[in-house]
């Protein structure tokens, strides 16, 4: 069998780390997770204690910053409430969108040898209709990327939660058509309780 090549990924806005969760036993492996919240990185380092944590205002960050974690794979998930009917949609204009809107600063004053080879955002369905999405994906084109982009529910994946989300991948090589999700048999929510057995929710 042939030996996949490992992917190093810099989690931005990593949270209490989904996207972390999500790779485990992929060939991915976290250089590096970047949040501004201590309370998120302290619960992060407790789920995932060999991963190297920092603590960044990534409205401030700098390239240097962000090229020391050696990452060919930036994740990103970057607050909602700007694209949101609850955050009033303000959308780029928003003090929460404010680092997003630095690392797009950032990114585009990079050399080509400092970005990385592939890029993913997750967000909410309104970040679709943004100016923010706008600017990401001109500066994607821009700056060589492929890019595709959907939309995907978790009950798509037989997960009991409706909770529709935009996603984009870019990558600096070819990128293939997403492939059609087929809509899965819906699990019973225990199956995602640590502990739980599908029919009990854990101590």
């Amino acid at each position: 069998m042939l030996e996949q090549t490992v992917i190093r990924a810099l989690e931005l806005f990593c949270g209490i780390g989904g996207f972390a969760a999500a790779s485990a036993g992929t060939n991915i492996r976290v250089a590096g997770a970047v949040d501004q919240s201590p309370a998120a990185l302290e619960v992060y380092r407790l789920n995932f204690p060999g991963h190297d944590a920092w603590q960044l205002n990534l409205e401030n960050v700098t390239a240097d910053e962000l090229r020391v974690f050696g990452a060919d794979f930036w994740w990103l998930s970057p607050p909602c409430q700007p694209y949101t009917v609850r955050g009033a949609g303000r959308d780029f204009e928003d003090p929460r969108a404010l680092s997003f809107r630095r690392i797009l600063d950032v990114m585009a004053r990079m050399k080509e040898n400092g970005l990385p080879s592939h890029l993913a955002l997750e967000n909410v369905e309104g970040f679709t209709r943004s100016e923010m999405r706008r600017r990401l994906v001109d500066l994607l084109s821009n700056r060589g990327y492929a890019i595709q982009e959907c939309m995907l529910c978790p009950t798509e994946l037989g997960v009991p939660m409706r909770r529709p989300r935009y996603y984009l991948m870019a990558s600096r090589v070819h990128l293939s058509p997403p492939v059609v999700i087929v809509d899965a048999p819906m699990r019973p929510l225990g199956d995602y309780l640590d502990g739980g057995d599908g029919n009990s929710v854990p101590d």
